[in-house]
């Protein structure tokens, strides 16, 4: 089993960040997964994510399937709780 730290979290990040912008399956299951291991998010990685997310609209223009992925996805993680 692969421990939770900063090197899994940051890959985290990145699998998060590469499907930012996708129209493809990626978005929702990058999502998915983070959602069923909230244990890998701390306050660090829920900050990178919000602050990426304010940029949202920019890759989604014209809303559609995805962007609605990623809104719910970011109601989902402003109220999480995370514990360091």
């Amino acid at each position: 089993m692969i421990g939770i730290n900063t090197e899994l979290r940051d890959m985290i990040i990145s699998a998060f960040r590469y499907s930012l912008g996708r129209q493809t399956y990626i978005t929702d299951e990058t999502c998915s997964f983070i959602m069923k291991h909230p244990e890998l998010i701390n306050e660090r990685v829920k900050c990178v994510m919000l602050k990426d997310l304010q940029e949202l609209d920019s890759y989604y223009p014209s809303g559609g399937v995805d962007f609605y992925v990623f809104k719910g996805f970011e109601e989902w993680l402003v109220n999480l709780e995370v514990k360091d």
